[in-house]
């Protein structure tokens, strides 16, 4: 089963309850994730560009989350409107 979600209600609404706990796994992960990959990026531009800058990451306007039980996240990185890197993970 897929969910669009949007907002927090959307959670609330959508997800049945017993699926809501392994939803929220999945989400913290991969907010996590998305935090490390932008600061990770954000040292190598400083890095190479030896100045303090920042970089914009926009995370996208919804998610979607597949109630597969398999507990894995699947976050892209794009430049623009083109993937250039996809990040797997799996929960434990």
């Amino acid at each position: 089963m897929k969910y669009k979600l949007t907002t927090i209600k959307d959670i609330f609404e959508q997800i049945p309850e017993d699926r809501i706990e392994d939803c929220m796994s999945e989400l913290t992960v991969l907010i996590l994730q998305a935090k490390r990959v932008h600061d990770l990026f954000l040292a190598i531009v400083n890095k190479v560009t030896g100045k303090d800058k920042s970089i914009a990451m926009k995370f996208p306007e919804f998610i979607e989350w597949i109630d597969d039980k398999k507990g894995t996240i699947d976050m892209g990185i794009k430049n623009k409107d083109k993937r250039i890197m996809t990040f797997k993970y799996k929960l434990k």
